[in-house]
């Protein structure tokens, strides 16, 4: 009767509803081109083979690995010449030189200073790392043995100057002061373990993963909240509750989903998820990603939202999520309404994603680079948008 006809009718004014609401966000998320972005990358930053002015040493790999992803998932290799010349000109022995030289002429370099030189790996592992991962994802793209030659090399190099069983039952050191452990160093060499197993199945790396997991897991360095804080204190081993910023939260799901990948253990698939949603709903507002923090970024913080949504993306080209598209649709309608910045040259992004927008640079744009590669990977175009 009456009634029943207002049950159907009610169900599909709310299936237009959604139909109408999943084309709108589709739409808006479409609008954010890869292409336009790195054409505005190099157009304002380009410098040759030293890379991007306003990108610091790591920042370089990072800009690095960003356009590669573009490249694997479009098919495009616009600029890919550029990348390939800075990828040569940061060689592991350029990199090497370089740092050692720092290191032996300033022995008493301490962390807090300015560093005269700009490759500071005498004194950040994790700063080399990012290189590390940058040369794999080169040897996703091209196939060419001498980037994952190149990995290899670097992630031996930094495991055998930073893991240390002496304190804290394991883990790396962040620098060759040794003075603290932190997540990232510690989840950046998880991840390339991970990897570097499933790309060569050599043992030796699937033994380093696992040995780093199961120290990882047991440092106490994820909290109640399935969040990771910044390290451990250096005179107690115990979390230092420090902030928790975002990059912490990817990295780690790429090392989870590689170790799955050649383990098949489902646990590190439900903790992956774990920390995905702890993100989502702590590390948000209004399900759109931001740091923890009330001040102004710094030029390191700029690049480390782009950083978690690469990840999230490793996670779900191996193990896909309901949540993906929804979630990055969500950010990316955000960014074009609140953080988007027209130039002469290209459309540049800021910082801050949920506004206002502040000064865009090559970092910023970057990590909203990162977000719009999300959006051709065959992981966004296979997820069901969930309304």
């Amino acid at each position: 009767g009456f009634l029943s006809r207002c049950k159907k009718m009610v169900a599909s004014v709310s299936s237009i509803l959604c139909v109408f609401l999943s084309i709108l966000v589709s739409t808006s998320a479409t609008s954010l081109s890869s292409y336009e972005i790195i054409n505005a990358i190099q157009g304002n930053w380009f410098q040759g083979q030293h890379g991007w002015s306003g990108a610091s040493f790591w920042q370089q790999a990072e800009t690095m690995e960003a356009m590669i992803n573009y490249y694997i998932y479009s098919g495009n290799t616009t600029a890919a010449a550029q990348v390939k010349q800075v990828l040569a000109y940061y060689s592991p022995n350029l990199i090497m030189e370089l740092a050692e030289r720092q290191f032996k002429e300033r022995p008493a370099f301490l962390e807090e200073e300015v560093d005269p030189y700009p490759f500071p790996f005498a004194t950040y592992f994790d700063d080399v790392m990012w290189y590390c991962l940058t040369h794999l994802r080169a040897h996703d793209w091209t196939g060419e043995k001498i980037y994952l030659r190149n990995s290899e090399y670097l992630f031996n190099l930094v495991w055998g100057e930073s893991w240390d069983n002496s304190t804290c039952g394991g883990g790396g050191w962040w620098s060759r002061h040794r003075h603290y452990k932190n997540a990232i160093i510690n989840e950046l060499l998880f991840m390339a373990a991970a990897k570097l197993h499933v790309k060569t199945s050599k043992q030796e790396y699937l033994d380093k993963a696992q040995t780093m997991w199961k120290w990882f897991n047991h440092s106490g360095l994820i909290n109640d909240q399935y969040l990771i804080n910044d390290g451990l204190v250096y005179s107690t081993c115990k979390n230092n509750h420090q902030t928790t910023w975002t990059y912490n939260q990817g990295v780690i799901l790429g090392g989870l989903a590689y170790l799955y990948n050649a383990t098949q253990d489902e646990k590190l698939i439900v903790l992956a998820e774990k920390l995905v949603n702890a993100t989502m709903h702590l590390l948000t507002t209004k399900m759109v990603l931001r740091e923890d923090v009330t001040g102004p970024l710094d030029g390191d913080q700029y690049q480390f939202k782009g950083i978690w949504m690469r990840y999230f993306n490793y996670l779900n080209e191996i193990v896909p999520q309901k949540n993906f598209t929804k979630f990055v649709a969500t950010n990316v309608a955000s960014i074009l309404v609140k953080d988007e910045q027209n130039t002469t040259r290209g459309t540049v992004f800021g910082p801050r994603w949920l506004g206002p927008l502040k000064m865009a640079n090559v970092v910023s744009t970057t990590s909203v680079l990162d977000i719009a590669n999300n959006l051709l990977s065959s992981a966004f175009n296979s997820t069901v948008f969930d309304l």
